[in-house]
């Protein structure tokens, strides 16, 4: 018999706890994904705008085929001497400019950010960094500062409002002039670290921003 959906809430809540995030009023019972596309409990479709984890559609045959062979094998991190990893390493630059030479693998985009930018200070001796504010960057105590950074005191953040045309900067602007309106927020937080006493190091902005 299958669950109700408040039922499932329920169980969630009391294992999860209450505040534990879970989109929508009316949450959606997801039980499979397939390419695109993500199906409820009762069969509906929903076509999968949101989720960044599988970039390459749900259920890829192949990537499930590539994470049941490695499995199969052994699950261990980089600290062994293992091919698998230099294999993977090497191909996965090989796609890239060559300037980029280098991997550093991480297990979750906060983390990556949390590398990044102690790499990013290491480098430059600079402390500050310049962000586009409410637009996730995540969990962790340094990079969610930066996901509501409007309202953070913090010295060392300066940013600049997210692009967008739905909630726009200024109404009855052409995309142009829009762009130009929210890349001068972009060099005025730039103008303001030094100003203030604060090197920048780093600036961390989505990547829809470079498409």
């Amino acid at each position: 018999m299958q669950q109700s959906t408040e039922d499932l809430v329920a169980r969630r809540e009391r294992i999860l706890g209450v505040g534990a995030p879970l989109f929508y009023e009316q949450p959606i019972h997801i039980v499979r994904g397939e390419g695109a596309f993500l199906f409820d409990a009762d069969g509906k479709r929903y076509v999968d705008m949101y989720n960044n984890v599988p970039c390459v559609g749900h259920a890829n045959p192949h990537v499930v085929e590539a994470m049941r062979s490695q499995a199969a094998t052994l699950n261990v991190h980089s600290r062994y001497l293992h091919e698998g990893v230099v294999e993977y390493a090497e191909r996965l630059v090989a796609k890239h400019h060559d300037s980029l030479n280098r991997i550093v693998f991480a297990c979750t985009g906060t983390e990556a950010n949390e590398v990044a930018i102690g790499m990013a200070r290491f480098a430059t001796g600079g402390r500050g960094i310049i962000c586009t504010d409410r637009a996730y960057h995540g969990n962790s105590e340094l990079v969610n500062k930066l996901t509501w950074a409007e309202v953070q005191s913090d010295p060392e953040i300066r940013w600049a409002r997210y692009p967008q045309t739905y909630r726009p900067i200024a109404q009855g602007l052409s995309e142009a002039e829009l762009a130009d309106r929210y890349l001068a927020e972009v060099e005025a937080a730039i103008d303001r670290s030094p100003a203030d006493g604060v090197q920048s190091a780093a600036m961390l902005f989505c990547p829809p921003l470079a498409i």
